[in-house]
């Protein structure tokens, strides 16, 4: 039962039992009713955090399933030419990992991030698609952001900033 105090709206138990003379004979209702509303906060909130965990170790499984595979392939597979470039402003780090690649189309931009979301068959290009995800997470979970600039057959520019604070201590993440 939800009952509406004011500006207060609680979510209630209520139990109801009979009460009765000595001989037996009903003579009326007993209700006694506890405000669960915190209860059913706290349950939806780990309704939610379970739903996370699942996420998480379903990428943990997916990532330990294909890290072997990564890390047979060397470095020295890398075909393109990599440039790194640094700059400190106020609050942080900003680093751009450029190279000479096929490029990415910008509509797939949030697809590069996503974990084993590949934008080629393996056939065409190598890799296991967590490369980039990992890397978002990592930067994210530092207080940073992770971008594309890139078109399709001119290369890309993989920009990441690193902040100068303490990363968030509540992220479970």
């Amino acid at each position: 039962m939800a009952l509406s105090l004011g500006a207060t709206n609680h979510t209630c138990l209520t139990v109801k039992f009979p009460l009765s003379d000595h001989p037996g004979k009903p003579f009326g209702t007993c209700a006694i009713s506890t405000d669960i509303r915190e209860r059913k906060v706290a349950e939806a909130e780990m309704r939610g955090m379970s739903v996370e965990r699942e996420r998480s170790n379903q990428d943990m499984g997916q990532f330990t399933y294909a890290a072997p595979h990564n890390l047979q392939e060397p470095l020295g597979m890398v075909t393109s030419d990599l440039q790194l470039l640094s700059t400190h402003s106020e609050g942080g780090w900003t680093f751009s990992v450029s190279d000479n690649g096929i490029g990415i189309d910008p509509d797939y931009f949030d697809r590069a991030f996503a974990m084993f979301r590949r934008l080629h068959v393996a056939s065409e290009i190598s890799g296991s698609g967590i490369g980039l995800a990992t890397s978002r997470r990592i930067i994210e979970r530092h207080g940073g952001r992770i971008w594309i600039e890139s078109a399709s057959g001119e290369g890309s520019v993989f920009s990441f900033t690193i902040s100068d604070r303490a990363p968030n201590k509540n992220s479970d993440g």
